[in-house]
């Protein structure tokens, strides 16, 4: 079984494989791969909230884009950049990184 920390690893390299082919906002969504970007951005927030109250904040940033939801290169950054703070969150706060996912 991973550790967090790998699991937020993973989760980390699937967003920098899923970003470049994401759309813009003026260019349709690849729907083929809205699915993949939904359960990535699901499993990633659901990491994130395991960090308990010192990543509330990460949480926001998250909630505040009203496009998040949407597979486009905007959202999938600002997803990908919320979950490598976790990440670095993860690795300073005690007893976390050797936690199983």
């Amino acid at each position: 079984m991973p550790t967090f920390s790998e699991h937020l690893d993973k989760l980390v390299q699937v967003g920098e494989a899923l970003i470049p082919k994401a759309g813009s906002y003026f260019v349709s969504v690849d729907a083929r791969l809205q699915s993949d970007y939904a359960a990535w951005r699901t499993d990633s927030i659901s990491a994130i909230t395991e960090l308990g109250q010192p990543a509330e904040r990460l949480l926001r940033e998250l909630q505040s884009d009203s496009r998040g939801t949407r597979f486009h290169t905007a959202s999938a950054s600002r997803t990908l950049g919320v979950l490598k703070a976790a990440r670095f969150l993860a690795s300073t706060t005690k007893g976390l990184d050797d936690a199983p996912t």
